[in-house]
């Protein structure tokens, strides 16, 4: 075992306290090129015991192989607020972060994941880590994009940047710059064909494609009226032309209020002036 690995293994196994972020970035830094060359994929148990198989190319993928978890304290804080067998999509689902861990803990109680993935890619490794954990009796996963009118689109692969195998990949409009084009549906429509007529939970990261899909799904949303979780993140918005400020408008529209995740309290807390740049936010219905 290399040192890299070593290290990244005691890692996983002390808890993660404050600054143990930057020094495992640092030390990626600085041992990863080597472990990298000698194979970048990394097969790991994460913290909550599911398995893992992370890409050391990509530096989110590294700090999780290191941190042993990702989003776990969002997770669990979300997980409180819906019910034990949760209906949940997960709308981004790339290589599992959230599918798994999710399906690990609504499954086994009657509840299920529904994974939407576009990118073969990333799908390959989600249903590897499906298969990995045994929860494939409690997901479904579905290859398509989400978005405002079904057709298709091009999609930009941050691995065709970093060489990774997977990873990143935003939906593009106009004449940006894309890798490939995938099908894309709108919930509305997909929910309908697979007679799905429950949702607790939407967990959204499509990197700025939020709106497109949430106003794509505002007839299922009426109907189930779920939590909805996006990443909402400022850059990836402006790419589609829109900044939070549109989110909270939707939000108002559908009868949603927002409340924004404050990592130090580890919990959801009522968002303040609505500003642009606000991320990681959650929507929840309105009472009444």
């Amino acid at each position: 075992m290399s040192l890299y690995d070593v290290l990244a293994a005691l890692a996983r196994a002390t808890p993660n306290v404050r600054g143990k972020g930057s020094l495992a970035r640092a030390l990626h830094r600085r041992l990863g090129p080597a472990a990298i060359a000698r194979d970048p994929m990394r097969e790991v148990t994460m913290r909550d015991g599911s398995r893992a198989r992370w890409d050391l190319r990509d530096e989110a993928e590294a700090l999780a192989c290191w941190l042993g978890e990702a989003d776990d304290a969002v997770r669990d804080a979300l997980l409180r607020m819906v019910p034990s067998d949760a209906v949940i999509a997960d709308v981004g689902a790339n290589v599992g972060w959230w599918t798994v861990p999710l399906a690990r803990r609504v499954g086994p109680r009657g509840g299920r994941v529904l994974a939407f993935e576009p990118v073969p890619a990333n799908r390959a490794r989600l249903e590897w880590a499906i298969a990995a954990n045994a929860v494939g009796a409690h997901v479904t996963v579905a290859p398509v994009a989400l978005g405002a009118e079904p057709g298709t689109l091009g999609m930009w692969l941050k691995s065709a940047e970093t060489g990774a195998g997977s990873g990143t990949a935003a939906l593009v409009t106009g004449d940006g710059p894309a890798h490939l084009t995938v099908p894309v549906l709108r919930l509305d429509d997909w929910a309908e064909q697979q007679g799905v007529t429950r949702c607790d939970l939407m967990k959204l990261d499509i990197e700025g494609a939020e709106l497109l899909m949430l106003r794509g799904a505002e007839r299922f949303i009426a109907r189930t009226r779920p939590l909805i979780f996006g990443e909402f993140e400022a850059y990836w918005l402006t790419t589609f032309g829109a900044t939070f400020l549109d989110v909270a408008a939707w939000a108002g529209r559908n009868g949603y209020t927002m409340r924004r995740w404050d990592a130090r309290a580890a919990a959801f807390v009522p968002l303040g002036e609505v500003r642009e740049g606000l991320q990681d936010v959650l929507l929840a219905p309105a009472a009444g």
